[in-house]
């Protein structure tokens, strides 16, 4: 053994009998605990966290469910599986619409209308873009303005970013609200605070018929769920077919 080692435990050993020759130190005898039962100490924490958590319980309000109050609910509450799919159909197509404005490829591959350049175009879809870019002349090139452009979407996706985590806290938070709660998502930022506008001139470019058509399909109930419409007692009567 270590020299270093022995001389630790002779230090120990004195600072232990200090402090067993003090009234009242606290730490139990080998008699008292064959008395007590080794489990004795077990059973106190366990009374202790018992007793912390009925003065906790104690604290909390709950109200009482009764049965109008769940009819309240459920004649108030809009069917839906998802809070996002109450949005409709026009919400979601701007959504779908700014998704595909924020990125270069869709500028670089969008067909210019007769009498508009890409920069009288970007300018008309971007309410703020010489506030965010500052009154310096763009040349009128596609390369330079392409660049414009990037950096304008740049500054508008973190300006969202952010929006995002202060009122909903940062991605990964356990303080962060869960998505279903949330009344706005970060591609809702630009359209409400006007950075981005679906114009006229560029609604042929955007959009995607397949996915609108899966939404407007969500409207009518099959006939082989009809079963489900008629009241528990006449379901009874219904024999499953096979």
């Amino acid at each position: 053994m270590g020299v270093q080692l022995v001389d630790a435990a002779e230090e120990f050993q004195v600072k232990a009998r200090e402090i067993l020759d003090q009234p009242g130190h606290g730490i139990p005898s080998i008699s008292l605990i064959s008395d007590l039962g080794r489990r004795h100490q077990d059973k106190q924490n366990l009374a202790a966290q018992l007793d912390a958590e009925k003065k906790k319980a104690e604290g909390n309000t709950r109200e009482e469910l009764t049965i109008n109050a769940i009819q309240l609910s459920a004649t108030t509450t809009a069917l839906s599986n998802d809070r996002v799919m109450r949005l409709g159909s026009e919400r979601l197509a701007v959504r779908k619409a700014i998704d595909e404005m924020s990125t270069q490829k869709f500028w670089k591959e969008l067909p210019i209308p007769a009498g508009e350049t890409l920069i009288s175009t970007a300018s008309k879809c971007f309410p703020q873009f010489k506030e965010i870019l500052g009154n310096a002349e763009i040349k009128a090139t596609k390369t330079a303005v392409m660049k414009a452009i990037g950096q304008y979407l740049t500054r508008v996706k973190k300006t969202a970013k952010l929006i995002i985590e202060y009122a909903y806290g940062e991605r990964g938070s356990d303080k962060a609200a869960l998505k279903r709660d949330r009344n706005f998502e970060a591609n809702d930022v630009p359209y409400y605070f006007k950075y981005i506008r679906v114009m006229e001139l560029i609604k042929a470019a955007v959009g995607d018929s397949t996915a609108m058509a899966v939404l407007s399909s969500f409207k009518n109930i099959d006939s082989h769920l009809t079963l489900y419409l008629y009241p528990a007692t006449c379901r009874r009567g219904r024999r499953r077919r096979g």
